[in-house]
């Protein structure tokens, strides 16, 4: 019946409802805005933990070419391939000359490293499109090579990375509790040099995939600007397999690039038979903070 206590009754019952409705709600909103709040405080406290790791590893300066040729020499070798005497001799002149990019610097030591044997080389198209528009290159009489080569002295801020490195971390111990306490490259928590060999080219970019899905720790990674041929694939087509490598640092830039931003590197090779050279295919960087931040990118 539907007298006027009922109707009281009614609305009565719309009201405490409603109260419940707007207090679950709002505690909801409430937890919704506290615990990011939360997240965010603790996620800046796990980065500067991981920050004061990689800063404080015990880092060999680079002064000259000597001091470069005592860091490589002090690299070991391991993983699933032996490497032969003369794998071993060429992969220490190609980690001679990445070390030497970043130290010395140079448009022409640039391209020394990346055109090795003088090569012939294919150009990212994508890659380039990007320096084209970020540096309004709209000549089109520019070549492939002049147009990556103004994307790189913009990148580097017109250093062209002369002096960019200041020190390099190849102790095992030291990386390795660097590596196993940021956990930043997956489950490969070792350091130095490891060999594999494969017939899939997937596998060659399983270190990045690793560190992409870290939750903490962004990834620069550059995969190539250049392709040299014979490509990897073009040799897993050929031979049925390739050897490559994965060179595993933390290195320190100098305080007038970035003051108190030591890094983990990756850097990655394959073997070419046919030249007795390693060729360099992609470098990784990671990072506690975002690149935005960074004030020089590495263009690889």
């Amino acid at each position: 019946m539907n007298t006027p206590l009922a109707k009281r009754a009614a609305v009565l019952v719309a009201l405490v409802t409603l109260a419940l409705f707007v207090t679950l709600l709002s505690q909801r909103l409430v937890t919704n805005l506290s615990t990011p709040r939360t997240g965010l405080a603790q996620d800046r406290k796990i980065k500067r933990d991981y920050q004061s790791t990689f800063n404080q590893v015990p880092f060999q300066t680079i002064t000259n070419s000597a001091a470069v040729r005592q860091v490589v020499q002090s690299i070991y070798f391991n993983g699933g391939v032996q490497l032969t005497s003369e794998q071993q001799t060429a992969l220490r002149t190609s980690l001679e000359g990445l070390i030497t990019l970043f130290t010395q610097g140079g448009i022409e030591t640039y391209w020394s490293f990346r055109k090795p044997l003088g090569r012939q080389v294919t150009f990212n198209s994508t890659l380039l499109k990007q320096v084209r528009e970020r540096n309004k290159l709209f000549n089109p009489a520019l070549t492939s090579q002049e147009v990556l080569t103004e994307g790189i002295r913009s990148y580097s801020r017109g250093t062209f990375y002369a002096g960019y490195l200041s020190g390099i971390c190849v102790d095992e111990g030291a990386i390795d509790r660097c590596i196993g306490r940021t956990n930043v490259f997956g489950k490969r928590n070792f350091a130095g040099v490891w060999t594999h060999k494969t017939s899939r080219w997937e596998d060659l970019s399983d270190p990045m995939l690793c560190m992409e899905r870290h939750h903490t720790l962004g990834v620069d990674g550059q995969l190539s600007a250049i392709t040299i041929s014979p490509t990897p694939q073009e040799l897993i087509r050929r031979n049925g397999s390739v050897t490559w490598v994965s060179v595993y640092w933390v290195v320190k830039p100098h305080d007038s690039f970035e003051r108190d931003l030591a890094f983990p590197l990756i850097a990655q090779f394959y073997w070419s038979e046919a030249d007795s050279a390693w060729y360099p295919c992609a470098l990784m960087r990671a990072s506690v903070w975002n690149y935005d931040k960074i004030r020089i990118k590495i263009f690889f």
